[in-house]
């Protein structure tokens, strides 16, 4: 049964966030995997450039760390971190615009 819009408000948030973070962290390693690749000068497409530049925070952080393993969990966790914090926030703000009741329209009075 495919979720509605129901199931999806049900959802808690940071849950609702969390999902859509992971899963957008998953297309942009799945496209890489499909269409990426990386030269011996760098990218050599504009979709490998724009994975790297989603990853570079994770790739600078996990630079210094010796494990390979810890490190590429830091290079594929921090920007799934990152897009659910921008998913939370554009859910909250969504659902509080929801919950705002709209002004009542007073009739107006005719001469």
């Amino acid at each position: 049964m495919p979720l509605g819009r129901s199931a999806l408000r049900r959802l808690v948030p940071s849950w609702l966030a969390l999902i859509l973070g992971c899963g957008t962290e998953g297309l942009l390693a799945a496209l890489y995997a499909a269409f990426g690749g990386v030269g011996p000068c760098g990218p050599t497409n504009d979709l490998s450039m724009l994975i790297m530049i989603v990853h570079m925070p994770g790739l600078s952080l996990a630079s210094s760390i010796q494990n390979p393993w810890i490190g590429m969990a830091i290079i594929l966790g921090l920007p799934a971190a990152i897009f659910s914090a921008v998913f939370y926030g554009g859910i909250k703000l969504h659902r509080g615009r929801d919950l705002v009741e709209p002004p009542a329209v007073r009739p107006s009075k005719a001469p």
